[in-house]
């Protein structure tokens, strides 16, 4: 099983580091983690920017990344508020997602599956193919983020709990 989670909110992250240092997207390693939503958060201490911590570019230095964290959390409200709705996102995602699995790529997306060491399903990087999530990877947090991560954790585990 396996859900879309953060992937539409990890590509809004990374065009605006893109904006912000003037990097192609597809060069910034950046995902958001966790619950998406509320909880959702950034692994800023595990992103990276062509091999190099993405917190060390210059251009990076002094920003509030809890402002960045939540412009990207509040970014669905200011489409559906503009569109009406952001049905075209997520139908791109969904596309790329059935592309990865039906052409069996390994292609790493931050996609809700069950998170072994963690004991629920999360949104986390994870390889995706023919079988569906062949690897999950553990990301490194720092303390703080590892924080937010048992905040999510303990989010979901309570509204499973609600259901069994």
């Amino acid at each position: 099983v396996i859900g879309s989670g953060t992937y539409l909110d990890s590509g809004r992250l990374r065009n605006t580091l893109s904006d912000i240092t003037g990097v192609s997207p597809t060069s910034i390693h950046a995902y958001m983690l966790g619950e998406h939503g509320d909880n959702q958060f950034t692994g800023w201490s595990s992103a990276r920017i062509g091999g190099l911590p993405l917190l060390d570019h210059p251009k990076l230095r002094g920003l509030d990344l809890d402002s960045i964290n939540q412009k990207i959390a509040r970014k669905a409200y200011e489409i559906i508020e503009a569109k009406g709705s952001t049905y075209y996102g997520i139908g791109m995602c969904a596309a790329i997602i059935a592309e990865a699995l039906l052409n069996n790529t390994s292609q790493v997306f931050p996609l809700t599956h069950y998170v072994e060491n963690l004991g629920c399903y999360m949104s986390w990087p994870a390889a995706i193919g023919n079988s569906g999530v062949e690897q999950s990877f553990d990301v490194k947090l720092d303390s703080a983020e590892t924080a937010k991560l048992d905040i999510a954790v303990n989010a979901i585990k309570e509204a499973c709990a609600k259901y069994t």
